[in-house]
C-alpha cells in the first residue's frame, strides 16, 4: 500500500471513531439536558417555562418535551458507547413507544448495533403487534378496521 492510501485510511478510521465518540456524549448530554428542563419547569411559575425556553435557546415545547421525554425514559442508561442518534432517541422515548421496544433497542445497542431511525421504527412497530403508528388497528375499544376507515375520511 502506498503511505498516501495509509494516510487517509488512516484519517478516515480516526474521523469515524470521533464522530461515534461525539454521537456517544451527544446522547448522554440529551439525558443530562432533559433533566435540567425537568429541574427549571418544576421551579418556574406556572405559564412562565414556555417563555423562558424560547427565551434562552428559542426552542419549541415540543423540543423541549423530546428531551425531557429521552431523560425520562433514558435516566437510568448510560448511553455512553451506544450507537443511538438522536432521532432514534426520540423514537425510543415517546409515551406511545412500547417499553418492550425500548428495552429491545437498548440490549441491540449494548450488544454494539447501529440502531438507525428505519431499525427503530421497525422493532416499535413489531412491539404494537405489526400496526402501523398513526393507525387505529390493535388497540383496546377500537372496531376491527378502523384504522383503514380513518386514513380513508
Amino acid at each position: 500500500m502506498s503511505a498516501q492510501l495509509l494516510s487517509t485510511q488512516t484519517v478516515v478510521v480516526q474521523a469515524a471513531a470521533d464522530i461515534r465518540a461525539l454521537m456517544a456524549r451527544t446522547a448522554q448530554n440529551l439525558v443530562t439536558i432533559g433533566q435540567t428542563l425537568q429541574t427549571v419547569k418544576a421551579v418556574l411559575p406556572h405559564g412562565q417555562w414556555e417563555a423562558w425556553l424560547r427565551t434562552e435557546f428559542d426552542w419549541s415545547l415540543s423540543s423541549a418535551l423530546k428531551m425531557m421525554q429521552v431523560a425520562e425514559r433514558f435516566k437510568s442508561v448510560n448511553l455512553t458507547d451506544l450507537r443511538l442518534d438522536v432521532s432514534s432517541l426520540y423514537l425510543l422515548a415517546a409515551p406511545s413507544t412500547p417499553q418492550a421496544a425500548r428495552a429491545e433497542a437498548v440490549a441491540l445497542a449494548q450488544d454494539g448495533a447501529a440502531l438507525s431511525v428505519p431499525r427503530v421504527k421497525a422493532l416499535i412497530n413489531k412491539h404494537r403487534g405489526g400496526r402501523d403508528a398513526g393507525g387505529l388497528q390493535g388497540r383496546p375499544g377500537a372496531s376491527p378496521g378502523a384504522g383503514r376507515r380513518a386514513r380513508r375520511a
